[in-house]
């Protein structure tokens, strides 16, 4: 963990970037929906707002979206994602 907090570190000061994070993404399957990919967001050991995930269809004619809060802990991210919003229809399909 502290090792990637100095990769974050490096590249925040080498790029002139900010709010890097290091990025895992995981895939799954909901019904009526199909494949799901579900990006965490790390910003580092430190950092208040640590935490985010973000999903989104990948099987649908138009891509679908859910999000929460950034939080400091990642189950708690991870909670509050608006996963029902993976099944509403977006914009593109009203």
């Amino acid at each position: 963990m502290e090792e990637e907090k100095s990769v974050i570190d490096l590249i925040t000061k080498s790029s002139g970037l900010s709010e890097v994070a290091k990025l895992s993404a995981y895939s799954g399957y909901l019904d009526d929906v199909g494949e799901v990919e579900v990006t965490v967001r790390d910003r580092g050991v430190g950092e208040r707002s640590r935490f985010s995930v973000s999903a989104r269809t990948l099987d649908f004619p138009v891509e679908r979206t859910a999000a929460g809060n950034s939080e400091a802990e990642l189950d708690t991210a991870i909670v509050v994602v608006h996963w029902d919003d993976l099944k509403k229809p977006g914009w593109q399909e009203r």
